[in-house]
Order: structure tokens, then C-alpha cells, then sequence
């Protein structure tokens, strides 16, 4: 049986990746979508980014900090964190190739399973992808959302998009149940709406760096919703 997974916001965090994996036991014979920001603030953008490579069954989504990354390699002006870190190990050929990488990067996804369609994007997911703008996909921006850190006012969140079910990261799900005036035992665990047709899976790993208490990464296991977390 092949098993199908989510996972966002990794941010450069090697260490927890790789217990990710090992924790849901990912092998060849499963399937993992990476729902952006896969390089951001953490210290090790270049092992996560070989971890990846390894792996043919997984398939890694843009979100901002992908975009944020190959405009630093194309310009070069202004190094991201992860770029300043890339250049330490990788050459300009190299670099060059990743940036490339990151342009083949979808910004939404669709698989089904068990009989249902999933809809995947770092941000937000679009019913008719083709009528929106990538940063949409990015950050979530439409004039339909508005998304405050102190408050959620979100139709999308709350209602999700009929016949589908979308999964998304970029906003820690903190933030969510902060602005939903929702409670949960953990603030950073996997959140989904009332329809259950709207899950978000940024568990706030992207501030592990910064020694909060409450950050891990999280992982969705689209077969039967089973929630991973280190």
C-alpha cells in the first residue's frame, strides 16, 4: 500500500527532517509532497536540499522562501540566509542549477486518494489555479482572505473549497487557532476546519532556531489523517 504524505516548512532543519522520515518509515514505495519552504531559516539548506534529491517519490512545492532564494541567486544582491550558507558548498554552476530547480517548481498539486482529490499549495489552494497569480499560491493574498497575526477572517480557512479537500502550510498553525479564538492542547499541532476540508501543517518548525518551547515539524498522512510530529 503506498502512503501519501504532507509536509511544509521545513526550513533548512536537517536534523528533524531526517527523524521525519524515519518516524513514518518513508520508503520507496510511498509518496511525499513537500508544501514549500523547504529552505528558509534553519542552519543546513544544503543537506535538506541533497536529502530531497535522493528521493524520487517526493515532490517538492515553491513556496515564498523557494522564491525568496532564486531571486537571491539570480541577482545576487542581497544573499538570503539560505543562499549565503549554499554559496559555502555549492559553486556558481551549482547555484545556478538550483535556481533552475526551483523554477520547475509547481505551486499547486493535486493527487487522489482513497477516492478523494487533494488540492496542495504552500499558502492557499485555487479551484481554477489558472486565474491566479503565484504569489496567491505564495502567501495566500486575495481579496477574498485577509490573514492578520491578530486575527483570521479567513472564507478559504473556514470553508475550504467544495469537492476538494486542500492541505497547506506557511502560516503556523498557532496563528491559526489564535485568530479562529479556538484552543487546542498543543497550539502547534496539525489543524484542520470544521468540514474537515482545509488542513494546515506548518507546526512552526521554522522557529526552532529561535528556541521556542512550542515549534516542531508536522507531517499529514493523507490515507487515513494520521499526524506526525518531532
Amino acid at each position: 500500500m503506498k502512503n501519501v504524505y504532507c509536509i511544509s516548512d521545513i526550513h533548512n532543519d536537517l536534523d528533524s527532517f531526517r527523524k521525519m522520515l524515519e518516524l513514518i518509515k518513508f520508503s520507496k514505495n510511498d509518496e511525499m509532497y513537500i508544501l514549500g519552504d523547504m529552505f528558509g531559516r534553519g542552519p543546513d539548506p544544503f543537506g535538506v536540499y541533497k536529502e530531497v534529491l535522493k528521493h524520487e517519490n517526493m515532490i517538492p512545492l515553491m513556496g515564498n522562501h523557494e522564491l525568496y532564494l532564486a531571486k537571491s541567486i539570480l541577482d545576487g544582491s542581497e544573499k538570503t540566509r539560505s543562499h549565503s550558507r549554499l554559496a559555502e558548498v555549492l559553486t556558481e554552476v551549482d547555484l545556478i542549477e538550483l535556481k533552475d530547480w526551483i523554477s520547475k517548481m509547481p505551486l499547486q498539486k493535486s493527487v487522489i486518494v482513497n477516492g478523494k482529490t487533494y488540492l496542495m499549495a504552500h499558502a492557499e489552494t485555487a479551484e481554477n489555479p489558472g486565474t491566479k497569480e503565484p504569489f496567491f499560491f505564495l502567501m495566500g493574498i486575495d481579496s477574498n482572505v485577509r490573514f492578520l497575526r491578530e486575527e483570521v477572517d479567513s472564507h478559504f480557512l473556514k470553508h475550504g473549497i467544495e469537492g476538494c479537500v486542500s492541505v497547506i502550510g506557511h502560516y503556523p498553525t498557532n496563528v491559526i487557532r489564535h485568530g479562529m479564538k479556538e484552543k487546542s492542547v498543543h497550539p502547534n499541532s496539525i489543524w484542520s476546519n470544521e468540514k474537515g476540508n482545509v488542513f494546515a501543517i506548518d507546526c512552526g518548525n521554522g522557529y526552532r532556531s529561535e528556541q521556542l518551547t512550542y515549534v516542531r515539524l508536522g507531517c499529514l498522512r493523507l490515507n487515513d489523517y494520521e499526524c506526525f510530529y518531532v
